[in-house]
């Protein structure tokens, strides 16, 4: 477990809750909305890898060429294949509702 990406990530979570406190106050509200939900999403890019440090077989750039034991891994490998299924889903999801519906 990487104390310091768990720290930062935690950091930058709080400070995006923090500023969706605020968005109302902001002069413009979409754009607080915005820093909100990226600093969330950052934050939460940070403590994942974070908490499965060590799972670098599957990860070698961010694993630093190490590996974890095998729970670590399929964990990994679950999450990675998740993830590349979702992204191929929500594009094709997204191709097929931006497709042009004739001629009006």
């Amino acid at each position: 477990m990487n104390r310091t990406l768990l720290r930062l990530g935690f950091v930058l979570v709080l400070l995006a809750l923090l500023a969706g406190l605020v968005v109302p106050q902001f002069r413009n509200p979409r754009l607080g909305l915005v820093a909100h939900t990226v600093g969330l999403l950052g934050g939460l890019l940070l403590v994942v890898p974070g908490a499965v440090t060590g799972a670098g077989r599957l990860t070698p750039q961010a694993g630093a060429a190490t590996s974890g034991g095998p729970a670590a891994e399929a964990a990994v490998a679950f999450l990675l294949l998740s993830l590349a299924l979702a992204a191929i889903a929500g594009t094709g999801l997204a191709v097929w509702g931006l497709r042009e519906k004739g001629s009006s």
